[in-house]
């Protein structure tokens, strides 16, 4: 595989995103080569679609960019989790963006698709992941630099491919249909589930 491939041998959806996110990647000290220190002011997120950007109402709407908006999804998915379980998560989302004609075009179409990503429901846990930088920074800044890895190719997939991912609890104890499959294959990290070969 080469460096920003995936296990198939295709080019990595992130190295399209990385040449547009590369001033960002420079901002939090991210290269190729080893993990740099995590930069200890970092940008908030940006508001959830159909929200204003305060200050700016006639403006539109502030376009997230692919880094944040993927921290964000990390921060929401895996926020307790270590760094290679944050990482996984990551990676589920860039696996799926390898397969438009299913998951979607776009990092925000994946992140944003009806369903697959419980962190964006309503409830309380909201407050948080609309301001991580506020409620806990400090994870905040590690879904950052997840996020940051994952888009570079520097933190290779942990999960081999992964589409999906549950929490272990919920796989062991009532698993859904979907993850059960015939030619599903798992992979246990952490506090979560990933799976390969979902239909």
């Amino acid at each position: 595989m080469s460096a920003g491939g995936l296990p198939d041998g295709t080019a990595a959806p992130g190295g399209l995103l990385l040449r547009r996110l590369a001033p960002l990647l420079l901002l939090l000290g991210c290269n190729a080569s080893a993990p740099q220190p995590m930069v200890e002011e970092l940008p908030p997120p940006a508001p959830m679609p159909g929200e204003r950007e305060e200050g700016n109402e006639g403006e539109g709407e502030r376009i997230e960019s692919d880094l944040v908006l993927l921290a964000r999804l990390i921060f929401g998915e895996a926020r307790g989790e270590d760094q290679a379980g944050k990482v996984a998560v990551g990676h589920v989302v860039l696996n799926r963006l390898a397969r438009p004609w299913r998951y979607g075009h776009t990092l925000r179409d994946v992140v944003f698709a009806p369903g697959q990503f419980s962190c964006w429901l309503p409830g309380p846990h909201r407050a948080a992941l609309d301001t991580p930088h506020t409620h806990h920074p400090r994870a905040w800044r590690r879904s950052l630099e997840a996020a940051a890895g994952v888009l570079s190719g520097r933190w290779p997939d942990p999960t081999d491919g992964a589409t999906h991912y549950l929490s272990g609890r919920l796989w062991r104890s009532n698993p859904p249909s979907w993850s059960i499959g015939e030619g599903v294959e798992v992979t246990e990290l952490g506090g979560h589930v990933f799976l390969r070969g979902v239909r």
